[in-house]
């Protein structure tokens, strides 16, 4: 096929679509059945059961993949799909495992996490939004696989000044004072803080 022939050359001649309208229409797509299955399962149309319902929203946050090539994400095209991710944070319905499991398969495709922000201005970065949104299990997981890739922004403040620092170190406090109330009752705090240190140090501070 000639260069003239090429679809290169029927997106640079506006006769077809560039590739990333064609992930814009997708996504958009992707948004609209995940709403209406949302609103399915919210007002008991949907009778599936929780493991039945997180399947398939796997299905609808993972299908986009088959589009794009392994390994070789550029940011526009991140950017085109940062939408679509985010709406993980706030998805009720998605368990902590399953939203483990499709971030990782993102992050397998060359996503890269340390940049995907909600809105750039606010600079509200990925982990900032599960740990407000209180899904802990996926913050752990997150700072615990890959903090070589999220070390360069831990001390990077939002709109609000919090920060990954600052988010961890009000999980240790948090763990802390429940474990001393419960198990160690102000005795041994030095046995509690190693404890602390050794579970919460994710950057090897």
């Amino acid at each position: 096929m000639t260069y003239y022939q090429s679809q290169e050359w029927m997106e640079e001649t506006d006769q077809l679509p560039s590739r990333y309208e064609i992930y814009e229409d997708y996504c958009c797509e992707i948004l609209i059945e995940l709403d209406e299955y949302n609103f399915s399962i919210e007002n008991h149309f949907n009778k599936k059961s929780d493991t039945d319902i997180n399947e398939h929203l796997v299905y609808l946050y993972l299908k986009f993949l088959d589009y794009i090539d392994l390994g070789i994400i550029e940011i526009e095209i991140q950017d085109i799909f940062r939408i679509l991710i985010f709406s993980i944070v706030d998805n009720t319905k998605l368990s902590q495992n399953k939203t483990i499991e499709i971030l990782d398969k993102y992050i397998s495709y060359g996503f890269i996490i340390e940049k995907l922000v909600d809105n750039k201005e606010d600079k509200n970065n990925i982990i900032i939004q599960f740990a407000n949104n209180q899904k802990y299990k996926v913050v752990d997981y997150l700072l615990t696989m890959y903090p070589h890739k999220l070390k360069s922004i831990q001390n990077v403040q939002t709109s609000d000044e919090e920060s990954i620092n600052l988010i961890i170190n009000k999980l240790k406090k948090h763990t802390e004072n429940i474990i001393n109330e419960n198990f160690f009752k102000n005795d041994y705090k030095d046995v509690l803080n190693l404890i602390i240190e050794f579970n919460f140090n994710y950057f090897g501070n």
